[in-house]
């Protein structure tokens, strides 16, 4: 159909993956950003266009359920919500931090104090793209069906099929689990409650710029990573984002990767708070091999340096052979 929006939809968002890409020319549209991948399957470094990765056919079309057979209607989260809303505000963002990063970081100054309200505004996106990802979906899918069959369970075990309300209860959820997509949105990146937690507890940890003056930091199509540094039990709060010992990870350009710490865990980084580190070269690796474990699929450079993404292919492939 002519003019019809593009039927790959993007869960890693082409205006993030074009600040670890490169124009091929100067029209700068979509088509024109290409990224060196190293696909972690075949070990083999190849550029892409940044419209062709980390996305899937009508990821986001919700059903006939929803809105019929209106093609336009169905496809509101791809364009409405994201590509003429939610993108468009990361887009600032991503090119604001950028700059501003990079512009301190030449100044040699130590500190990037954002204010309360910017700190919010990063942990809304970072917030979308955690939980906008095919991982979340299954997570949401998967919970969801774990709960259906514990009250099908409960209410037949003890023979209440014909109990009034019965019906109803076990029909409660069918119009969410008839719409993968819907239920995914409701449940994670549309659910105002869990985005407004996220937001109120991350942004009051303790934050780090890791800052690689060379842009040799890595992303990958799942680029935000959850390390629980604390080994004992914990509750995942906020699936996991806000439990104790965490840190989350999101590398927001080449040369700067964000290092949200758990306060409570780690007051010996409050001192931190705020603070651009240079890297070594052992930190870089560090977070390119977390980077590489979390891929699906590929992990991207801008540097095309993909030293470490190579050694972790051939561990891999020594401990296949065993």
């Amino acid at each position: 159909m002519k003019n019809m929006p593009n039927r790959y939809h993007h869960y890693v968002p082409q205006c993030y993956l074009r600040h670890f890409g490169f124009a091929k020319n100067s029209k700068l549209n979509s088509k024109d950003y290409f990224i060196f991948g190293y696909n972690k399957h075949s070990g083999k470094i190849i550029p892409v266009s940044v419209d062709k990765v980390c996305g899937e056919d009508y990821f986001y079309k919700l059903s006939d359920l929803v809105f019929g057979d209106n093609y336009l209607d169905s496809l509101y989260l791809e364009t409405k919500y994201f590509a003429d809303n939610i993108e468009k505000q990361l887009s600032r963002l991503l090119k604001f931090l950028e700059t501003e990063l990079l512009r301190s970081a030449s100044m040699r100054t130590d500190k990037f104090n954002m204010p309360k309200i910017g700190r919010k505004i990063v942990v809304k996106h970072l917030a979308i793209q955690y939980l906008r990802h095919p991982n979340m979906r299954k997570y949401d899918l998967d919970l969801l069906n774990e709960i259906d069959n514990e009250i099908y369970d409960f209410i037949y075990r003890n023979n209440l099929g014909n109990t009034p309300g019965a019906e109803e209860l076990l029909n409660d959820g069918k119009y969410f689990n008839d719409d993968k997509v819907l239920t995914h949105a409701m449940l994670s990146f549309m659910n105002d409650e869990i985005i407004e937690q996220i937001v109120d507890a991350l942004s009051d940890n303790i934050w780090i710029y890791n800052y690689s003056p060379n842009g040799d930091f890595f992303t990958c199509d799942n680029p935000i990573h959850i390390t629980p540094h604390y080994k004992g039990e914990v509750n995942h709060t906020l699936l996991g984002l806000n439990q104790y010992g965490a840190e989350v990870s999101w590398p927001i350009n080449p040369y700067f990767t964000l290092s949200i710490y758990d306060r409570n865990y780690f007051p010996q980084k409050e001192c931190n708070d705020n603070s651009i580190i240079y890297c070594s070269e052992e930190d870089i690796n560090h977070y390119n091999i977390i980077r590489y474990g979390c891929a699906k699929d590929f992990v991207f450079s801008k540097s095309k340096n993909f030293t470490t993404a190579e050694r972790c292919f051939m561990i891999n492939n020594i401990f296949n052979l065993q």
